[in-house]
């Protein structure tokens, strides 16, 4: 969930696999956009130290997508930089998720 949403699935069976991640990324992308504008609204409610935390984690998600990223260009008939790729998505949605309820006071 999400700001209260559930974060959307895609039914892969209906997409080549190309499709079905491109499909996957996008709403991992949507999702990712909404909950850093909420948590720069409410950044200011959270100490700083827990703030350089959140960031800290968030550089170090993105440096595995990144890189995950990277190997799927290189090597895009491996299904498994893709699934890196959305696990770490996954990864920052979870985490983006936490510090947006713990900068509700939740």
């Amino acid at each position: 969930f999400w700001m209260g949403r559930h974060v959307p699935t895609v039914d892969r069976t209906a997409f080549p696999p190309a499709t079905a991640f491109q499909a996957s990324e996008a709403a991992y992308s949507r999702a990712i956009a909404e909950l850093s504008t909420a948590l720069r609204e409410q950044k200011h409610t959270l100490a700083p130290a827990t703030v350089s935390a959140i960031e800290a984690n968030l550089r170090i998600i993105d440096a595995a997508i990144h890189t995950a990223q990277a190997a799927l260009v290189t090597d895009p008939s491996n299904p498994q930089p893709a699934r890196t790729v959305l696990a770490m998505y996954k990864k920052k949605v979870a985490l983006l998720q936490q510090a947006v309820e713990l900068s509700k006071g939740g």
